[in-house]
């Protein structure tokens, strides 16, 4: 990240994880090394039991059981997804960066929880 920053780089976007606290614990030891640029939180929706496993199995970011065994309540997901955007939100993230995969529903469901979107289908 230091080498991206030196590069020109004017902001950076995280993999995705499962805890606001990795978040935090990645930007400590980002500013100790000297990294100022701002650090976006890439948060994935977790709607989708296959999808995690899949992404998992990609980036070697494995979603917790917990996580899996209740995925496929969409109601589940969309207020996961949004405690862990307020927690790193909380924690001083810049923004965030919702990972869609191409579904829409699913970060929508949480910008709707957040209060940040209407609710109506007609605006989505």
């Amino acid at each position: 990240l230091l080498i991206k920053q030196a590069a020109g780089a004017s902001f950076a976007i995280t993999q995705l994880f499962w805890d606001a606290d990795v978040y935090t614990s990645f930007l400590e030891r980002a500013r100790r090394a000297g990294v100022t640029l701002p650090v976006v939180p890439g948060i994935m929706p977790a709607t989708d039991p296959g999808r995690l496993r899949r992404v998992g199995a990609l980036t070697g970011v494995e979603a917790p059981q917990r996580l899996l065994d209740e995925a496929e309540r969409a109601e589940f997901g969309a207020a996961f997804g949004a405690r862990l955007v307020r927690g790193v939100i909380d924690a001083g993230a810049p923004g965030v960066h919702l990972y869609t995969f191409n579904k829409s529903r699913p970060v929508l469901d949480i910008l709707d929880l957040m209060g940040i979107t209407s609710g109506t289908k007609e605006n989505h």
